[in-house]
């Protein structure tokens, strides 16, 4: 057995099996994925023995000099009219051009600029019929590249308005799409460059975001200053030296094993700091925060084939402050050290854990209202290790997604209640839960499918699906709790 190995990229193997079953060829490219071409567009798949590929996977040659743009939306990618295998990419067919460049072929055109192929989600094995996948150790979540999706147009509020993406309140929103003049109008800048760092910034709509990952865990900080109110806030996966192994078996086109385990878990907290100006009582819903930047580690080229864990976040929030008026809302869920699953002879696993932090969160939490004011956080955070870009990578994942609702009642107001400990009482309350879903395959954020198939009506292609492959579905970690302070009075839990 042997391995090929990017410089600076963490170890993995892969087993034996004969690349065949694909339309095209390779030639030489970048080899490192954190500099060059590596960085810029991924790095290319390489004829090696470990891996059979469906057989209409079209190999286009050169990889990342190949490509001469691709759209911010990830969609679009233009390539040269030279490039080897280009002439077999037809719509139905699936384009592996990079570890990121990799998707069915919906739309080939010819332009100036070269030949722009669209492409939409695939599963993973969609890509691969047979491969042997596993790490060898603990790979560490650090050196992150940052994939920023700045000016796509399935993040701007007013077109997802536009598109028929209806308000409404969780980690992913409720949405229908509208039919009528698709594409037009959208803008389609080019994709901002792929950089190494820790940090990212980003605007949603009047948001100000900073996404954060990996050394203490995924996170996102956000600042708002708008129609009366102020606010400032942080929703994270607080983690310590995270890291990560997996494994995956594709046999004949399925997944029969696969596992995913992340290690050095401590929680997942929200906080926000929110202050109303005189007579402006808000009660507001954000819209979907976190959707334009990606994360994405290396963790090695598995006999020709290069993967990424990707680690996204997305989060809504509400809010709701009764006039003049500041909040201080916290809330905090802990999780076990190590989250995962498994998946072999058809049956799934579970091995993450959680509980509510309430002291925590009710410590921290506090207000100065004259009635109730309170913060909602619904926040979904998925690693993924395999092949895609932004929103659209497909692999072996995990998903957690959390609720927090940290409440304040009003602190002006005489409480006669038998059994008050103060005439001047005010309650607080916490409620939180958490739900994990894993498998291997994709899941886009409806907001995300519902814009691309709006894109999409201008090609006359077949909607794209929110979902695909091996999927447990979502199961409760543990169920909501709720939890009121103080035990007394009118504010005992009901």
């Amino acid at each position: 057995m042997r391995t090929r190995r990017a410089p600076a990229v963490v170890i993995a193997a892969f087993c034996c099996a004969v690349l065949t079953g694909c339309v095209g060829s390779v030639g030489g490219a970048p080899s490192d994925p954190r500099s060059g071409g590596g960085l810029a567009y991924g790095l290319a798949p390489q004829p090696d023995k470990g891996t059979t590929f469906q057989a209409d996977v079209v190999l286009v040659d050169g990889g990342a000099s190949s490509v001469r743009s691709v759209t911010a939306d990830g969609l679009t990618w233009t390539l040269s009219p030279s490039a080897g295998g280009i002439s077999d990419l037809k719509p139905g067919r699936v384009m592996f051009l990079t570890d990121r460049g990799v998707g069915r072929v919906v739309a080939v055109r010819t332009t100036s600029a070269g030949v722009a192929v669209t492409i939409g989600p695939v599963d993973l094995t969609g890509v691969i019929r047979d491969g042997d996948f596993a790490s060898q150790g603990a790979v560490p979540i650090t050196n992150p590249v940052v994939h920023s999706a700045a000016g796509a147009f399935w993040a701007d509020p007013e077109l997802q308005r536009q598109a028929g993406v209806a308000q409404g309140t969780g980690a992913d929103l409720p949405a229908v799409a509208t039919r009528g003049s698709a594409s037009a109008g959208l803008p389609r800048p080019p994709s901002p460059a792929a950089i190494v760092a820790d940090t990212v910034k980003a605007t949603t709509g009047s948001f100000n975001l900073t996404g954060s990952c990996c050394g203490n865990g995924p996170g996102v900080s956000l600042a708002y200053d708008k129609n009366g109110l102020s606010m400032a806030g942080r929703v994270a996966l607080d983690m310590e030296r995270p890291t990560a192994d997996f494994a995956l078996k594709i046999s004949g086109g399925t997944a029969s094993a696969a596992a995913l385990t992340v290690r050095g878990a401590a929680g997942i907290s929200a906080k926000l700091s929110a202050t109303a100006q005189p007579n402006a009582a808000i009660h507001g819903f954000s819209p979907p925060l976190g959707m334009d930047f990606d994360f994405s580690v290396p963790v090695g080229v598995f006999f020709g084939v290069p993967l990424n864990l990707v680690v996204s976040q997305r989060f809504t929030m509400e809010v709701n402050i009764p006039g003049q008026a500041h909040l201080d809302a916290v809330g905090k869920i802990k999780l076990g050290s190590s989250l995962g699953f498994r998946y072999a002879d058809k049956k799934f696993s579970n091995t993450t854990s959680a509980s509510l932090d309430t002291s925590a969160s009710l410590t921290a939490t506090n207000s100065i209202a004259v009635g109730i004011s309170y913060a909602a956080f619904d926040y979904n955070v998925r690693f993924t290790v395999g092949l895609g870009y932004l929103g659209f990578v497909a692999g072996v994942y995990l998903a957690l997604g959390a609720h927090v609702l940290a409440t304040v009642g009003a602190p002006i107001g005489f409480n006669v209640a038998q059994g008050a400990q103060d005439p001047i009482e005010h309650c607080k309350s916490v409620q939180g839960e958490l739900w994990a879903d894993y498998g291997v395959g994709y899941t886009i954020p409806t907001p995300v499918a519902t814009l691309v198939n709006y894109f999409l009506e201008a090609f006359h292609s077949t909607p794209i699906s929110t979902s695909g492959g091996l999927s447990h579905g979502w199961t409760p970690v543990f169920p909501p709790k709720y939890e009121v302070f103080p035990q007394s009075g009118f504010c005992v839990k009901k």
